[in-house]
């Protein structure tokens, strides 16, 4: 792209408008450079968490997949909901390290066929903090920090680590949670089988207002049963 300056000037330039003509062209080419700058460490930045959420799936065969699904879920509810693109963008790409404090779990419990005992749900839950004690040491995953903590918080209060309810609980958590468990239900898990579209849509309306946001259901569901947006989603 090229830009112009225009200067309505008649006549000959002074020698002092030459000299501010050039100041105001250096400045201009360094916030040009700065923004090249920005965006080469923005696209790094995001290719950095895309590793580490890889990392954090990689004892799940699914990875690469499970992980567009839920950015591209979040991404496509925050943008329905009414946010800028630019925060919903910043959503999705946050939302791929929601469980990233899985990888201090161990596989016997992490991939374990059957249904866990109590003390082995107990560990499971504490991924939440495993995953802000990971992140925690950039300001640049502030988000991602909170979704990690929040995402397994109910609308109800119910949920873990911190029993926080309704909006108390970050947005972008709350939209995570409603994709997550949608995925979770659709796709074959070491402990389950792979649900209906309908009976996972089913599942998410019954707990809407209590394990859910109501709003981030509508939302989700919406998107779901439009062919358009269904068609753009990754399921």
């Amino acid at each position: 792209r090229f830009g112009y300056i225009c200067l309505e000037h008649q006549g000959n330039l002074s020698e002092t408008d030459h000299h501010l003509v050039q100041i105001m062209v250096n400045q201009c080419t360094s916030a040009l450079q700065n923004i090249n700058l920005y965006q080469d460490l923005n696209a790094a930045n995001r290719q950095a968490v895309r590793m580490l959420a890889i990392a954090a799936e990689f004892r799940d065969k699914e990875t690469g997949d499970h992980i567009n699904r839920i950015q591209q879920g979040t991404y496509q509810v925050a943008l329905k909901l009414g946010l800028p693109e630019e925060i919903a963008e910043e959503y999705g790409v946050a939302s791929i390290l929601h469980d990233i404090g899985k990888v201090a779990l161990p596989d016997s419990i992490l991939l374990k066929p059957g249904a866990l005992t109590p003390q082995e749900f107990e560990i499971i839950k504490q991924h939440t903090t495993f995953g802000v004690n990971i992140l925690n040491n950039s300001d640049w995953f502030e988000l991602a920090q909170e979704i990690a903590l929040s995402h397994h918080e109910r609308w109800d209060g119910s949920g873990y680590p911190r029993g926080i309810q309704g909006e108390e609980i970050h947005l972008a958590a709350r939209i995570v949670a409603v994709v997550d468990v949608f995925d979770a239900l659709v796709h074959q898990r070491v402990y389950k089988s792979a649900w209906g579209k309908r009976d996972a849509l089913s599942e998410l309306q019954s707990n809407s207002g209590t394990h859910f946001d109501p709003r981030a259901v509508n939302t989700f569901i919406e998107l779901i049963e439009s062919e358009a947006l269904y068609a753009a989603l990754p399921w």
